[in-house]
């Protein structure tokens, strides 16, 4: 009872409702003395009727692949991580998955003491669908290389995603090679600083529609969509951006794009360019209209392989000459 005001002493802490009870115990403890004060005074939880996972604001569904089993979860301390398979009846201190566990679904549950998603997926060779179930979580700011090297994963369900404070997205996605389909659009991206590499290697996609995305703060952009070789339509209408110093290797092998409008690309200080169309073999339109460079930027080949490249809107004077001899050799 101590730790509740002393203004609602008086009152039956049964008789109030259980939610206001956890905002006034969160302003007294820190939540991870909070969490393992529920977790183990069962009296309480039970009279309160309190789950667990009331607590806690991140819930991920995993469905392995079959006739794998491996690591599924990259977590060096499992103290704010909750692991349950095929149910939630036991839970399981392990990050990987044994062929004796006939596991067909994973829930993962994730404390608030968590402030980061980095590389928490990376190299999951065993999973095949991801689904954020619950995720109103404010206090994530980095998920850096948070994918990376899935290269089972076929469905990822982001839907309840919360982006809102994030700044750190570099590496995302980066090797999804399986992965044919990716719905972006309830991503708030207002705070992100660095998106490179954030999509490289994504070999399988064909679309991606980022016409919500906000660049502007984003600074690092380089080899965000390098080797996505299967994209064919990429929307960047409104995705604005005029920060970074560097956009190499960029778009360096999409070899399925066709017309790419960059009409939203007010870069001011590029210094490095290099490689940022090459291997773009299918490009035939490109819309660099409001494309600044400055002298002694570094335009190495920009447009190797760009053998089907006729159409370039651009009045940078840099860029049109190196259109006109394509940059094979720079």
């Amino acid at each position: 009872m101590d730790l509740i005001n002393k203004d609602y002493k008086k009152n039956n802490i049964f008789d109030i409702n259980s939610k206001y009870i956890l905002m006034q115990i969160f302003n007294h403890l820190k939540q991870k003395k909070l969490y393992q004060m529920i977790k183990y005074n069962k009296n309480i939880k039970n009279k309160l009727d309190i789950k667990i996972k009331d607590f806690l604001d991140i819930e991920i569904e995993l469905i392995p692949k079959e006739n794998m089993y491996d690591e599924f979860i990259n977590i060096n301390n499992f103290k704010y991580f909750h692991i349950f398979f095929n149910d939630d009846k036991k839970e399981i201190k392990r990050n990987y998955i044994t062929k004796d566990d006939n596991v067909n679904k994973i829930k993962i549950i994730i404390d608030k003491d968590v402030d980061n998603l980095n590389k928490i997926f990376q190299k999951c060779k065993c999973i095949k669908k991801i689904n954020f179930i619950k995720f109103i979580r404010n206090n994530i700011t980095r998920m850096r290389f948070m994918f990376d090297d899935c290269t089972s994963l076929v469905e990822l369900n982001l839907y309840n995603f919360n982006t809102k404070n994030v700044k750190y997205m570099d590496g995302m996605f980066s090797a999804c090679s399986s992965l044919k389909e990716l719905n972006l659009s309830n991503f708030n991206t207002e705070n992100v600083i660095d998106m490179s590499f954030m999509f490289h290697g994504c070999s399988s996609l064909k679309e991606l529609d980022l016409s919500n995305f906000n660049g502007k703060n984003l600074t690092y952009i380089d080899n965000i969509f390098s080797q996505c070789n299967s994209l064919k339509k990429l929307n960047l209408k409104n995705f604005y951006i005029d920060k970074p110093t560097s956009t190499s290797y960029m778009f360096f092998k999409c070899q399925s794009l066709e017309i790419l409008d960059l009409s939203n690309l007010h870069i001011k200080k590029v210094l490095q360019m290099p490689c940022m169309f090459s291997g773009c073999t299918k490009l035939k339109e490109l819309d660099l209209s409001n494309l600044k460079t400055i002298f002694g930027v570094d335009l190495h080949h920009i447009f190797e392989d760009c053998d089907s490249l006729k159409k370039v809107k651009c009045s940078d004077y840099r860029i049109n000459n190196k259109r006109n001899n394509l940059c094979f050799v720079c």
